[in-house]
């Protein structure tokens, strides 16, 4: 399809068949048992292969998000019975505070660790989701809306800009190995304290994003992106979190086919 790619803006360019969520991520959870993943919707949930894509970015901008943090990430996070790198990293570091179930980590003091590439990675998915009216089959997705910060995503993801400006980034690991298998479109939305949350899990990492002028600046000091130890955490989003959230999804699902099976 010509036409202009979102990122870039250049016009009348190829362009490809862009994922909101990488395809890379749709292969790992079917590596698991090689079976199709479960894909959970508001209207219905099913075992199908289903990926939510369209007609987005040009050739070049795919390659650079692919150059720019997907890559990395899908190499780093939960592989389905070959490995968690970036889990076994924290294994082997010494946390700079342990509060009950939760860790923190200096990311910056773990040279392995890229988090440069985590915060691309993340800030990608994000801009995608608020840029395109995206469909998983004929359902519309409900994914992030970035508003007046959505061109400062882009700027950044171009190079032209900084990490978005009153944007925290948090990094975590799920404590639960029983939740590694996850993958979530970004969800979230304003809050009463008039700041948006969105949460973005991924194959046992859980990206946390607070958005807005009236985030409170001491949160900034736990930035992932901003602090200067990098901060990266492990437990420090609770399991009871994951639950509530899809079981909330689930009320709404008509579930089918073999899954109907299973359930009984």
């Amino acid at each position: 399809m010509i036409g202009t790619c979102k990122l870039c803006l250049t016009a009348n360019v190829d362009l490809q068949i862009s994922h909101l969520i990488p395809a890379g991520a749709y292969k790992l959870i079917r590596s698991s048992d090689g079976s199709s993943p479960i894909v959970m919707k508001s209207t219905v949930t099913i075992k199908k292969d289903e990926q939510i894509t369209d007609y987005v970015l040009c050739g070049g901008c795919e390659q650079r998000f692919n150059d720019n943090g997907e890559r990395w990430v899908l190499d780093y996070c939960n592989q389905f019975g070959a490995g968690f790198r970036l889990n076994d990293l924290l294994d082997q570091a010494q946390p700079l505070e342990v509060v009950g179930d939760a860790a923190i980590y200096a990311g910056s003091a773990i040279p392995e660790i890229d988090m440069e590439k985590l915060a691309y990675f993340a800030a990608s998915v994000m801009w995608r989701g608020s840029v395109h009216h995206w469909r998983s089959g004929k359902d519309a997705v409900r994914s992030p809306k970035l508003g007046a910060y959505e061109e400062d995503f882009r700027k950044y993801l171009m190079g032209h800009g900084p990490f978005p400006p009153n944007a925290f980034f948090g990094v975590d690991i799920v404590g639960d190995k029983n939740l590694w298998p996850s993958v979530f479109v970004p969800y979230g939305g304003r809050r009463e304290d008039l700041v948006w949350h969105y949460v973005f899990p991924f194959l046992g990492i859980v990206f946390l994003f607070l958005l807005g002028r009236l985030v409170d600046p001491a949160r900034f000091r736990y930035c992932a992106y901003r602090s200067p130890e990098r901060l990266i955490t492990r437990g420090s989003m609770k399991n009871d979190t994951f639950i509530n959230d899809a079981g909330k999804l689930m009320i709404k699902s008509r579930v089918v086919r073999q899954l109907k099976k299973m359930e009984k």
